[in-house]
């Protein structure tokens, strides 16, 4: 391989989706590398829902032109341009080649699969050679219309390998992945939030399902699964139902009960599908696992309980898996699988979670709000200290975090030891009250505060808090005394590390409570700009923008209501030639909110040119009905299998 720059990118360009607003693939994201002899670097890391503020965006670029347009625009960071790459990797219609693929050499996976393996895998390269890893690629499934295959449905979903000093040997994986997407489209919730509901209640003597959930394991149609999971998540919900009152948490509603108690059931089975696979492993290799490191991949890896409870039992080396684990960090995976494939043994180390943009305009928008500006200074420790105890306050500092959890350069944080600071958090954020934050924690003290001590710098761990540390910081806890730590050191983030090192000297704990800078429905804030009117309009007194301290006041005097658009526009089409696209699909003039319909359920054709949507809605109704979901959540999630 030639030196130079290459290009990543997991997006889609196609005017079809574009036009009709359909999901090919989600969490677009595009990441820059430098070749120097045989060593590759990561250069940047865009994820497009930051850069847009679509939340997981999966917006498809409209032509060829206006992907390279958006590409070129990134690269300008940089003095590039999309010419400037020796090669481009990842989407049909602007990859420069077609020899990057794991189709070829494993033809029984899903790429999607190998590509999240690879970003694990291939992370530190040092420990890829020269020693043992077991890796397991779990998510709840392959996107299926993007070449390079068009069977991606007839493989095995879940790749899993055992790697033993750069020799690989694959094998099928299962995943609870698709428990965890349908549990998110039945109940309206995200994954995370599902997470933090089944950690606040707990539920004694819960019936076991670990038998009853072998099903999920088959392969089927979007709709068939469904179905199937429908008829799981009933017996379930039943069993519920007859559970006496006294079991219920008064702290919440009969609704939040429920679902709680499902994920209790979820989460367990979700562990013994984990469980397996890594006895399995073990079996079929003849492993040790204290011997070995373990690599998680996928979405499905973002389930910080999981994730402990395979470090604890079988006792790996380390856990090995980048902040962007989900989709969001598919780029990485295609281009380490590409330098792997291409260049064979070469050198590279994922360093830390920062590698995302920057943004030096501080001076500029200082003038711009200026009347909103009461004071500004540059970072004084004491100062810090009263702020802190007086927050919650902004911190927006250097590169931002790759992934989608807050890693404490777009964060709000507060004081641990205010039992109301938790409160003020989700108030500012509008979501619910028991909802967590999460311990940033300096990483030498991890083991005096926390039962497991396992290093979790991207905050995909979970711990518990010993009983005579708890009461010192009631903030951070769930309703379980568990936790979803970050650990810090000076090496990966030296200014959030002395942010902890001063209130630890204070106070004698060496923790502060973080969560992501973002309002409700938003992806984490990405410039500067947006954390301004983020702070303004939610009346947050006190923030520090790259080590600079802001008083606000005169909130009243700032109207905006609205978080900032970011690009939005750059995604959202209404003109003629959208207009003839839009004809040029729909020649029978479908109404445009039945046309995905269409395509998924084909029945329904000829009743909307026959001009009875009354008839369909009924069998949409019906549909979602056997699906267990709510009509509305079926539109919205609804998987298009082909294009017409």
């Amino acid at each position: 391989m030639r030196d130079g720059y290459y290009l990543s990118t997991y997006i889609n360009i196609d005017e079809y989706c574009h036009v009709f607003d359909i999901q090919d693939r989600h969490d677009f994201n595009i990441s820059l590398y430098l070749k120097e002899k045989d060593q590759v670097t990561l250069v940047h890391f865009w994820e497009l829902e930051r850069i847009t503020g679509f939340k997981q965006h999966h917006f498809s670029f409209l032509n060829t032109e206006h992907a390279i347009e958006f590409i070129n625009g990134l690269l300008a960071t940089y003095q590039l341009t999309i010419d400037d790459m020796v090669e481009v990797w990842g989407t049909p219609k602007i990859s420069t080649v077609d020899d990057y693929h794991p189709v070829p050499e494993q033809p029984e996976y899903a790429y999607h699969g190998m590509w999240h393996l690879f970003s694990g895998i291939m992370l530190h390269t040092d420990i890829f050679q020269n020693e043992q890893i077991l890796a397991l690629a779990v998510d709840g499934g392959p996107e299926f219309n993007v070449a390079p295959s068009s069977a991606e449905h007839t493989k095995y979903f879940y790749p899993g390998c055992y790697v033993n000093k750069g020799e690989i040997t694959y094998f099928p994986a299962h995943s609870p992945g698709q428990l965890w997407t349908y549990a998110s489209m039945r109940y309206v919730m995200r994954e995370g939030s599902l997470m933090a509901l089944g950690s606040a209640i707990e539920f004694q003597n819960v019936k076991s399902y670990v038998r009853d959930s072998l099903f999920l394991f088959k392969k089927g149609s979007d709709y068939e699964i469904c179905s199937q999971l429908n008829l799981f998540f009933n017996e379930v919900e039943e069993d519920f139902y007859n559970l006496h009152p006294s079991a219920l948490n008064s702290q919440f509603t009969y609704e939040e009960n429920k679902i709680a108690y499902v994920m209790n059931v979820i989460q367990e089975i979700s562990k013994v599908i984990m469980e397996k696979n890594v006895e399995r492993a073990i079996a079929q290799f003849g492993i040790n696992p204290e011997h070995m490191h373990l690599s998680l991949t996928g979405g499905f890896a973002l389930n910080c309980p999981t994730n402990s409870y395979l470090m604890n039992k079988f006792k790996f080396k380390s856990f090995i898996a980048p902040p962007c684990v989900n989709d969001c960090g598919m780029s990485l995976g295609i281009a380490l699988y590409a330098f792997y494939k291409k260049a064979g043994k070469f050198h590279f180390n994922f360093e830390n979670a920062y590698y995302g943009d920057n943004d030096d305009s501080l001076s500029e928008l200082l003038q711009a709000y200026e009347p909103f500006v009461k004071k500004e200074s540059r970072f004084d420790a004491g100062q810090f200290l009263v702020d802190i105890q007086n927050g919650p306050i902004c911190w927006f500092n250097n590169r931002s975090e790759v992934g989608p959890r807050a890693l404490g350069n777009r964060s709000l944080i507060a004081d641990p030891r205010n039992s109301e600071a938790k409160d003020k958090l989700n108030v500012i954020k509008e979501r619910e009250w028991w909802r967590p934050v999460a311990p940033l924690i300096m990483e030498e003290y991890q083991n005096e505060w926390f039962i497991e001590d396992l290093p979790s710098p991207y905050m995909l761990q979970t711990s518990t808090i010993k009983k005579e540390q708890a009461a010192k910081v009631p903030a951070i806890l769930h309703l379980d005394r568990s936790s979803r730590i970050q650990t810090v050191n000076g090496r990966d983030n030296s200014d959030l590390y002395e942010l902890l090192s001063i209130f630890n000297k204070e106070t004698g704990v060496p923790i502060l409570c973080n969560t992501s800078l973002n309002d409700r429905g938003e992806p984490i804030i990405n410039k500067l700009e947006e954390a301004f009117n983020f702070a303004l309009r939610k009346k947050i007194e006190v923030v520090y923008f790259n080590k600079t301290r802001i008083e606000f006041h005169q909130f009243d005097e700032y109207k905006v209501q609205e978080s900032e658009p970011r690009m939005r526009g750059t995604f959202i089409f209404k003109n003629r030639y959208t207009d003839l696209i839009y004809r040029r699909f729909n020649p029978f003039k479908l109404d445009k909110k039945y046309f995905g319909f269409a395509i998924f359920f084909p029945e329904i054709t000829e009743m909307l040119k026959a001009g009875q949507e009354d008839e369909v809605d009924k069998f949409l109704f019906e549909r979602s009905k056997d699906m267990g979901l709510k009509y509305e959540t079926l539109k919205k999630n609804i998987m298009i299998s082909s294009q017409p």
